[in-house]
C-alpha cells in the first residue's frame, strides 16, 4: 500500500472494524486516521511504537449562546449533552495475545482526539500549530458524510503568515543574544548545565526559524528534527551542523565556545535568506526591542541612532565608541 508502512497497513487492518463503529454511531460526524498511521504519504514511518491516532467529530444540540463559551468552559457545559458511548482519550486496543503478536510488536495504544463539531466552527476557536500542521499534512478522512469535516480542516489550516513572520523575526534577534549571553558566558563560568541548556533552547528557536522561513507550520516536537529534510529553503548542511552542535562536543569552554559558533553560522546564513526574500527586517534587533516587546525601549529610533546616519545592525552599533557614548550621556541634537 502506497505511503504506508508494513506495521501501519497491519494496525489498519486491526483497527477497521473500530473505526466502522465510530462512524456508525448516532452523534458522529466525521472519523479520521492522523500522524504517521494516515495514508497521506507525508509520514510513513509507523512502527511498533507508534500510537494510533483518530480524530473523531461529533454533533450535538446545543444552544447557541454555549458555542461562544472558551474551551474549559464550553467543556463543562455540554457534559450532560455527550452521548454514554464516548471513550477515553488513551486506552490500549484489547486484542487477543495472538492478534498482538501479529499486529504489532508492542500492545497498540489507541488516541481518540475528540471535538464537537458546531463548536469547532466558530470563529473564535483557533487551532495550536501542531493540531494545524497534523491536519493539514497527516489526515486522512475515513467518514464525512456531508463535507463539513474536510471544510472545517481547510479554514482552520490556513496560513497564519503574520505569526511565521513575527516569530522569525523574533527568534532572528534573540537567537544571538541566547548564545553570546547565555550559552557563552556560562561556558566561560564553567556552568555547563546552563550552557547546554542555552544551547538547546537555541536549537529550538534555529528550528522554528527554519519552519517559519518555508512558511509551514511546526509538527509536534517529535518530528520536527525528521522533518527538516523537507524544507527546500535551508542553508546546506543545516540539519548536520544543526545536530552536530547539540549531541557532540566535550563539555568544556571551548567545546561550547565551538558549538556556539556553528549554531551562530547557521543563524546567519536563515538571517541572510530571510532579509533576501524581504521576510525579516535589516535591523531585527531594533525591531525585536521596539515592535516585538513591551518594556524594552520605546523610541524606535533615538537620538543616537540618527546620528549615525545609516541603519546599522546592534551589534555594528554596539561597537562605535559615538554611539554609546551619546547614549550614556542621554545626548539630544
Amino acid at each position: 500500500m502506497h505511503g504506508i508502512t508494513k506495521v501501519a497497513e497491519r494496525n489498519h487492518q486491526a483497527m477497521a472494524g473500530f473505526l466502522t463503529h465510530l462512524a456508525s454511531m448516532q452523534e458522529t460526524r466525521g472519523v479520521c486516521v492522523l500522524g504517521s498511521h494516515a495514508r497521506t504519504g507525508c509520514r510513513p514511518n509507523a512502527d511498533e511504537y507508534s500510537d494510533f491516532d483518530v480524530a473523531l467529530f461529533i454533533d450535538l444540540e446545543i444552544d447557541p449562546f454555549i458555542l461562544q463559551y472558551e474551551p474549559t468552559s464550553f467543556q463543562s457545559a455540554i457534559q450532560p449533552l455527550l452521548p454514554d458511548w464516548l471513550p477515553n482519550f488513551k486506552f490500549v486496543a484489547p486484542f487477543s495475545e495472538f492478534e498482538q503478536r501479529l499486529h504489532s510488536y508492542e500492545p497498540l495504544q489507541i488516541n481518540v482526539h475528540q471535538f464537537v463539531l458546531s463548536y469547532e466552527q466558530q470563529d473564535h476557536i483557533v487551532w495550536s500549530e501542531d493540531r494545524r500542521e497534523a491536519f493539514l499534512n497527516t489526515c486522512e478522512i475515513l467518514y464525512d458524510p456531508t463535507g463539513a469535516v474536510a471544510e472545517l480542516i481547510s479554514i482552520k489550516t490556513r496560513k497564519h503568515c503574520r505569526t511565521h513572520v513575527q516569530r522569525l523575526n523574533r527568534n532572528m534577534a534573540i537567537i544571538p543574544v541566547l548564545i553570546e549571553h547565555c550559552v557563552i558566558k556560562c561556558a566561560r563560568r564553567r556552568a555547563f548545565v546552563d550552557a547546554q541548556l542555552a544551547l538547546s533552547e537555541t536549537v529550538d528557536h534555529l528550528i522554528e526559524s527554519a519552519y517559519d522561513l518555508n512558511e509551514r507550520p511546526l509538527p509536534h516536537r517529535k518530528w520536527r528534527f525528521a522533518q527538516l529534510v523537507d524544507l527546500p529553503l535551508l542553508p546546506p548542511g543545516f540539519s548536520f551542523n544543526l545536530e552536530a552542535a547539540l549531541v557532540n562536543g566535550p563539555s568544556s569552554t571551548e567545546g561550547f565556545i565551538e558549538r556556539a559558533s556553528t549554531l551562530q553560522r547557521l543563524c546567519s546564513e536563515i538571517l541572510r535568506i530571510s532579509q533576501e526574500r524581504g521576510i525579516v527586517s535589516c535591523d531585527v534587533y531594533s525591531n525585536f526591542v521596539t515592535a516585538l516587546n513591551a518594556g524594552w525601549q520605546l523610541k524606535h529610533r533615538t537620538a543616537a541612532d540618527l546620528a549615525i546616519g545609516s541603519i546599522k545592525d546592534q551589534y555594528e552599533k554596539m561597537r562605535d565608541l559615538q554611539w554609546n557614548t551619546r547614549n550614556f550621556e542621554l545626548w539630544m541634537p
